[in-house]
């Protein structure tokens, strides 16, 4: 099975963890994990049922992503990895002036994107490789990659190419999964359940903070800034699944979600029992990794 044919079954939603997201509203056009207003003890919030919740959390993950990386007029922007094409949309329906390139490796993905936002002005998308990206050396001047780069069996010479084609003064901004450090990896690795997680969402391992950061300089990159933002993404997120996992397990829990979430009477008692499974699982990744977003500017 090709990369793209493997990312491709992954999204189609087949685990029971991603069947579940689905059925709480992620993934027809964003598959982040989303940005959450409520955390820490209000987490709770985060699970009351409206139409637009998660999908409001995606979206504000995407703005402050584009915050960040600050196209201008006339600029040139890689989308990479850019999935059902959302957050390129986003960028070239709230940055006029500039042209906004798309690109992912999964032909389906590119298919969905161009029929929901191909008439966008200024906005293309086509297929392609992080690896090996199909424009010119210095020829754009923003790249992004927002929560893709941990699938990229060569994740250095994505930095590479991305560094070949921006402008001098041209900025990637990655938003990815890390390691705390060596030790935080060695000890999820560990873990048999680590297996759950992996199959989960198609990868094989993450770069250390401390890794990427090396990886970056060594491509040309300034690191600009490194910002965690577990606590507004994967905490709060963990939280929820753990709820979640808890009140799936208990047969009022259960008719309590399908009144909340209707599209939940499709997992079965002994799939919640998975739910279980896979939350604990992800909390493992939770404790040693993070969630952090990387401003690499090219001097």
């Amino acid at each position: 099975m090709s990369t793209a044919e493997r990312l491709e079954s992954v999204y189609r939603g087949e685990s029971v963890t991603l069947r579940v997201l689905r059925a709480l509203g992620w993934g027809p056009a964003l598959l982040n994990l989303g940005w959450f207003r409520w955390r820490g003890p209000l987490n709770v919030l985060n699970l009351i049922p409206s139409p637009t919740r998660l999908a409001g959390a995606q979206l504000e993950l995407v703005r402050r992503a584009v915050a960040i990386l600050a196209p201008q007029r006339g600029d040139r922007v890689l989308d990479i990895a850019c999935g059902r094409g959302r957050a390129a949309y986003q960028i070239a329906a709230t940055c006029p002036g500039t042209e906004v390139i798309g690109l992912d490796l999964a032909a389906e993905s590119v298919a969905v994107a161009r029929a929901l936002y191909g008439a966008t002005r200024g906005l293309s998308y086509q297929v392609g490789d992080a690896q090996a990206l199909p424009s010119a050396p210095e020829s754009v001047e923003r790249a992004l990659c927002l929560e893709a780069a941990f699938h990229f069996p060569d994740r250095a010479r994505f930095l590479a190419e991305a560094f070949r084609v921006l402008k001098a003064e041209g900025k990637l901004v990655v938003v990815d999964f890390a390691w705390e450090n060596t030790a935080a990896r060695e000890a999820a690795q560990r873990d048999p359940a680590a297996t759950i997680v992996k199959d989960t969402w198609g990868f094989r391992d993450f770069w250390t903070r401390s890794e990427y950061r090396a990886a970056a300089a060594a491509a040309g990159f300034r690191v600009a800034s490194e910002r965690d933002w577990s606590g507004a993404v994967t905490r709060p997120l963990q939280a929820q699944f753990d709820v979640l996992a808890w009140l799936g397990r208990r047969k009022w829990g259960r008719a309590m979600l399908v009144r909340s979430h209707a599209p939940l009477a499709s997992i079965s008692r002994q799939e919640w029992q998975d739910v279980a499974k896979a939350a604990a699982a992800h909390r493992i990744f939770h404790e040693h990794a993070r969630y952090v977003c990387w401003e690499l500017v090219k001097p």
